[in-house]
């Protein structure tokens, strides 16, 4: 092949670092002198022994960019450090984890999430942008002694039409004469015509991966109402956790691959109080039950959960406040969280935005037992007038509608404050007991659409390999994952993606052949996102239009990193 074949000339080149997981290099600086090869097991006799700055030589398991003369900055698959990947869409998107309770009294909440759920696919659509949602239940696992017949569900993600679990719709607090209407009412299909490795919703450049489905919201629409029959107590916290746990999984390519985007999402939909078990003592009914609100009853009921994981102030009848509290089994105050009866939510919380942030910025949205007119509307904390409201939640309403009564989400509140983003003026928190989602969920929908634009920002510093020229140019090497969805194995492909080139016009493919490239933004390029977070740069893989497209494909993107000791160097970037 002759040279000029492989040997892109073009303007200096931006390239793109990312970190792993854990924050570790991708790669390592290969220079070569004049005549020398790259290090590592590439092919060291293609690389030219001269070149001259900015010069810039592809292959598709290494890029190597000339920053002085005869000088080779390589980066790629065989180089150092280059196995310690890290997976970027290849198209912008954006990714929601739907934890839906399905405990009694949740089918009136769960049909109008249905409803909103077409308005909000639209707005991804609008904005020309992909969108995940995978779904799971508040079922994490059975709290010991209580709920045995329910599904253990651990975070198992549900992606099939409502309809093949009509059994799931009982009567009960909420459901009408019909329960099964708040499947069969919203949804259409009996099955969701999906690929067997898909185990969520994808929207992809206009298209659904629901073959069966007219729309999104259709789609959706089936996916959402996970009926009434799960366990009363609902741990949607540990749910939300287990779940992320496995999107993000570097053991689960496929799964890791259809969940990673540039913003992350979590919506928790429950009426109940946040009872993430630790020490499932608190239900035995041989223990003490000392948290139970009626010691002389056969069964606990909710308010176990609240009076496990709340205190208040004032009272009685109505306080001053209340807040999370820390208790054993025998509703003694502890001072470590492995000790107390209930999973602290701070700490959930925490867990949880660190897997959401691994992936992309996260924004989170919990419908739960707030006022319909909070937060202008404080959270009211006082006893139930009624009874048997009282020993069944522990405390009064939080909020209560024709359908729905949702106690105060004490401990969801400290996990939104948690979740929350810290220039937000609230907590992201709305009412369960509004009659449309479709404001909170068209909130979300702007809070996750914010950080993306067409390129996804760089968030570590690269280093300059030309430091004699204005502005930073830097060396990494993209490589893209891709499916076939027609191969009959289901493999993907691996190969490199080479730079687009330069023209008056913009930039262009690099060959006719080339049906990927990746482009490199910078300066009035740079989206507002990216500047705001104190990185330089941000990249885009453009695909050719009729090219073969999967939701799972990637990217993955190597790079010489800055040292940040050096004032020169650190200079580019200002990283949080």
């Amino acid at each position: 092949m002759d040279l000029r074949d492989v040997i892109m000339r073009t303007k200096p080149i931006l390239w793109t670092p990312l970190l792993s997981a854990q924050g570790l290099l991708l790669a390592t600086l290969v220079a070569c002198g004049p005549g020398a090869a790259s290090t590592g097991d590439t092919d060291g006799d293609s690389l030219p022994a001269t070149c001259e700055p900015g010069e810039v030589f592809f292959e598709s398991d290494r890029t190597c960019t000339c920053g002085e003369p005869d000088t080779w900055a390589c980066v790629g698959e065989q180089q150092p450090g280059f196995d310690q990947q890290f997976l970027r869409p290849i198209e912008p998107r954006a990714s929601v984890l739907v934890v839906v309770d399905d405990s009694p009294g949740m089918l009136g909440p769960q049909r109008r999430l249905a409803a909103a759920m077409e308005g909000f696919a639209k707005r991804f659509e609008e904005a020309e942008v992909g969108l995940t949602v995978m779904v799971t239940t508040a079922d994490a696992a059975h709290p010991g002694f209580v709920c045995q017949d329910a599904p253990a569900d651990g975070g198992t993600l549900r992606m099939a039409s409502c309809r093949e679990r009509l059994d799931r719709f009982q009567s009960g607090p909420g459901a009408g004469a019909n329960p099964a209407a708040a499947c069969t009412d919203a949804c259409d299909l009996d099955t969701l015509d999906a690929p067997a490795t898909d185990q969520g919703f994808h929207l992809r450049g206009g298209q659904i991966n629901v073959a069966n489905a007219t729309s999104a919201g259709q789609a959706l629409a089936c996916m959402i109402p996970q009926g009434n029959a799960g366990c009363a107590y609902a741990q949607p916290l540990t749910a939300a956790l287990a779940a992320l746990d496995q999107l993000t999984s570097l053991q689960d390519d496929t799964l890791r691959s259809q969940w990673v985007s540039q913003s992350t999402g979590l919506l928790v939909l429950t009426d109940g109080t946040e009872c993430s078990v630790q020490d499932p003592a608190i239900f035995d009914p041989d223990g003490s039950k000392a948290l139970w609100s009626d010691p002389s009853a056969m069964t606990p009921t909710e308010a176990v959960c609240w009076n496990a994981g709340v205190s208040c102030t004032g009272g009685p009848g109505t306080y001053d406040t209340c807040a999370p509290a820390m208790k054993d089994a025998e509703g003694a105050p502890v001072t470590q969280g492995s000790d107390a009866a209930l999973t602290p939510a701070g700490d959930l919380a925490s867990d949880i935005d660190s897997r959401l942030e691994t992936w992309g910025r996260a924004e989170s949205l919990l419908l739960v037992g707030v006022p319909e007119g909070y937060p202008q509307e404080p959270i009211p904390y006082a006893d139930s007038p009624d009874p048997t409201e009282q020993a069944t939640y522990g405390v009064g309403p939080g909020c209560a509608g024709n359908d729905t009564l949702a106690p105060p989400p004490v401990r969801l509140a400290q996990a939104a404050d948690v979740l929350g983003r810290s220039d937000a003026p609230t907590p992201p928190m709305g009412s369960i007991c509004l009659p449309d989602y479709s404001a909170p969920l068209d909130d979300l929908a702007d809070r996750l659409l914010a950080p993306i634009a067409p390129g996804q920002c760089v968030t570590v510093c690269p280093a300059d390999v030309r430091p004699d020229l204005p502005g930073m140019q830097a060396a990494c090497h993209v490589m893209a994952t891709l499916y076939d969805p027609g191969a009959p194995d289901d493999t993907p492909t691996k190969r490199g993606v080479p730079p687009c080139e330069d023209t008056a016009d913009g930039w262009a493919f690099p060959t006719p052949a080339d049906d990927l490239c990746v482009r490199y933004l910078t300066g009035d390029e740079l989206p507002t996102a990216c500047t705001e977070e104190g990185w330089p740069l941000a990249f885009r893989v453009m695909r050719r239009d009729g090219a073969t497209a999967d939701p799972r494909d990637s990217v993955t993107v190597a790079c010489v990193p800055a040292d940040l000791d050096d004032p020169a160097q650190a200079a580019f970037c200002s990283p949080p």
